[in-house]
């Protein structure tokens, strides 16, 4: 069985991509914290305490499956 024999690579080389690896490191964290400050963010949708809701069930003979979740708040008031 031939031996096979591992070459080392020079250090130079790898001197060479350590400091490509943080140059670039470097630049790509400097390019996302840039774009950040000139980013504008979304103005958020004005909240209400009340609302006016009609639910209409049309089809229950045919249930369908969904998934989800969230938080519904339901105050029941008397007819005026």
């Amino acid at each position: 069985m031939e031996k096979k024999e591992i070459r080392e690579i020079p250090k130079s080389i790898v001197i060479v991509l350590l400091v490509l690896t943080v140059i670039i490191s470097i630049l790509g964290t400097w390019t996302v914290l840039d774009e950040m400050e000139n980013a504008k963010a979304a103005p958020a949708a004005p909240s209400k305490d009340y609302a006016n809701v009609r639910l209409f069930i049309n089809n229950v003979n045919a249930p369908q499956s969904s998934s989800g979740d969230g938080k519904v708040t339901l105050r029941i008031l008397e007819a005026e």
